[in-house]
């Protein structure tokens, strides 16, 4: 059940589902024959902004979240040679 935000080094508690965002993940052993279960995280709305809960070898893990500058539609490269 849901209480509190993924991330271990948040205290924020687990209130309203319009509030932070919910990571569905399969858990458990990814064997041939082993049934994978879904489990809900939540991570608050101050550490969204910079968490995302994936998991990796098994365990569930907070990781920050990537970010890829956009660049407008017009912007070409330009060339460092002169």
């Amino acid at each position: 059940m849901l209480s509190n935000c993924a991330n271990p080094e948040c205290s924020s508690k687990f209130r309203y589902l319009h509030e932070g965002k919910l990571f569905f993940l399969p858990v458990g052993d990814a064997g041939r024959d082993a049934e994978q279960t879904m489990e809900a995280f939540w991570v608050c709305n101050e550490c969204c902004k910079v968490y995302i809960v994936s998991v990796l070898d098994g365990r569930v893990r907070v990781n920050p979240v990537k970010r890829t500058p956009v660049l407008p539609a017009w912007h070409e490269p330009q060339s460092l040679t002169a």
